[in-house]
């Protein structure tokens, strides 16, 4: 999917999991009609797509939805893997992420 707007907020960079990887966000505003705030998970190469971003950018952002099961709750996400600035020379496509099953927390 993806998704026309301008960026509202960069969110920092935190360690997860035993492996230590790290995940990001990215905060947009539609320019619909109705806009409408969208945040986004960041993983992996993608990270560095977000270096050199500031707010007001214009950019498109390519991402997928995903939701997975936890203690019989579900939680979904908009992970961002690839991204345009439209205002800017941000451009990057990282490599499609699969979500950890593995049973551990769900964030």
């Amino acid at each position: 999917m993806q998704i026309k707007g301008k960026v509202v907020k960069v969110l920092p960079a935190t360690t997860y999991g035993k492996e230590g990887k790290q995940k990001a966000g990215l905060v947009i505003v539609t320019d619909d009609k109705y806009p409408k705030n969208v945040a986004f998970t960041v993983f992996g190469k993608a990270l560095e797509s977000l270096k050199g971003l500031s707010p007001n950018d214009e950019v498109v952002v390519d991402f997928n939805i995903e939701s997975r099961e936890w203690n019989d709750k579900w939680f979904t996400d908009a992970v961002l893997f690839g991204i345009k600035g439209a205002t800017s020379n941000v451009t990057s496509t990282a490599e499609f992420r699969v979500a950890d099953t593995t049973g551990g927390l769900p964030f």
